[in-house]
């Protein structure tokens, strides 16, 4: 991370052990170590020796369980961790598929990809290619990209997180759900994992309870989204059957068929929908009265 610092909902990350004495871990700091100056110079001692050239994130949490509050801000963060996987996987200007983002106490970061050199002493032929499956890139965030991140409303979400979940209107609980998925599906190691929780993000988005025909269904959300003119309806609709073929074909008949093209085209559609859909999470509280609003919309540009 090169930015100093960075606040997702009730998460916020920093850079460096010079500014974890800051208001939610001094408190920590000083109901345990109290204020001597030893006890400080032994908790900066502890920061620098555990934390150095690290991303720390810090969470209040209101628990006096140290296991359930370790669960608690594990899973604050976790969502915290998603917000930002959707934002500068859908803001890289490389392969997103190559990074990853992982929350733990040690471990070790791993970069490059796989080599595969295949010989063929029979038909004397050497085949090479490489894999994203094997060791994987972590994501960078710099200033740039974080005002970016700002410009396609990160703080917003931010904003959403920030609330707890039972004051969110259920759209905005609807986004965050479909974030997680999006998150989940950028940190899944198998394409076909990924691709799975793309159209989960999707439904959790766009459909409501035992809705059929989805394919149909999303397209209809999409062209209400972004004002599809009638021309390019059909091929919208195609684009989105073509995707749940793939995922009935990998649910109903155990075929992976998810190539490359097709999680990278589902990737991108689902973060620009997502993307487009944020700024009404705060205009109207569900889906039903959205669906309205942009019908209204749509007739008003004359797209009918």
């Amino acid at each position: 991370m090169h930015v100093d610092r960075v606040d997702v909902g009730n998460v916020t990350f920093i850079n460096s052990p010079e500014n974890i004495i800051e208001p939610t871990a001094r408190k920590a700091m000083d109901k345990i170590l109290g204020t001597q100056s030893e006890a400080e110079n032994a908790w900066h001692y502890h920061m620098k020796e555990r934390f150095d050239k690290h991303t720390i994130a810090i969470v209040a949490v209101d628990e006096n369980d140290k296991a359930k509050a370790e669960a608690i801000a594990e899973k604050v963060i976790e969502q915290a961790l998603n917000v930002l996987r959707f934002y500068l996987s859908g803001l890289s200007e490389n392969n997103p598929f190559f990074y990853k983002m992982f929350v733990g106490i040690e471990g070790t970061t791993y970069t490059g990809l796989t080599a595969l050199l295949v010989v063929d002493e029979q038909q004397k032929k050497v085949t090479y290619q490489s894999s994203r499956r094997g060791t994987l890139y972590g994501y960078e965030l710099d200033q740039s990209t974080l005002d970016k991140m700002k410009d396609l409303h990160f703080e917003y979400v931010g904003e959403i997180l920030h609330k707890p979940e039972k004051q969110r209107r259920p759209l905005e609980n609807n986004l965050i759900t479909a974030i997680d998925f999006f998150g989940a599906a950028m940190n899944a190691v198998e394409p076909r994992n990924s691709f799975i929780n793309f159209i989960i993000s999707l439904e959790s988005a766009l459909l409501t309870r035992h809705e059929r025909k989805k394919a149909q269904n999303i397209s209809k959300w999409i062209i209400l989204l972004f004002l599809t003119p009638s021309i390019k309806r059909r091929r919208l609709f195609e684009k989105v059957s073509g995707y749940y073929k793939i995922r009935s074909d990998i649910i109903h008949e155990g075929i992976d068929n998810v190539d490359e093209d097709s999680l990278y085209g589902l990737f991108y559609f689902t973060f620009q929908i997502l993307i487009q859909l944020v700024p009404y999470t705060g205009l109207v509280d569900d889906k039903s009265k959205l669906r309205r609003k942009l019908y209204t919309e749509l007739k008003a540009a004359g797209r009918i």
